[in-house]
């Protein structure tokens, strides 16, 4: 490959990441995926309560709210992309472009921001009750 092309001094000093699609992406139908719209949907609402009614499920499953912050990263990614004249890459996606009529391009900098610190308090173990409340405050 690309790497095969380097001179060996460089390939020795730096580090490889593979990038590949994913196999099975998220469908429509995915409980994360459903719950990331929805919750993405209720960022622009005046109402805290909106977004945060949403969160219920997920300080009992880490595996689902894994899943959602995956989720709701690739949304939030998509709404940048679509505020800067792209297009969407999560074709399903309805809420990048609902997000992309209502906020900035840099308050959506800090939602995608928000979701990637929340990604890694949640593989450190924070109490997910508390996490999901800060993801909520840090989203609105």
């Amino acid at each position: 490959g690309a790497a095969s092309s380097l001179l060996p001094t460089v390939r020795s000093r730096a580090q490889i990441f593979r990038v590949q699609k994913e196999d099975n992406p998220q469908t429509e139908e995915s409980e994360a995926f459903l719950l990331a719209e929805s919750m993405a949907k209720a960022v622009p609402s005046a109402r805290e309560y909106d977004l945060v009614s949403k969160t219920g499920t997920l300080t009992k499953d880490k595996e689902l709210f894994r899943a959602v912050l995956k989720e709701l990263a690739l949304i939030f990614r998509d709404a940048c992309a679509l505020v800067a004249g792209g297009e969407s890459q999560v074709t399903a996606s309805q809420a990048a472009g609902y997000l992309a009529q209502r906020l900035t391009r840099k308050k959506l900098m800090a939602l995608l921001e928000a979701v990637l610190e929340a990604q890694a308090m949640l593989e450190r173990n924070v109490n997910q009750t508390l996490l999901a409340a800060w993801m909520c405050a840090k989203l609105k």
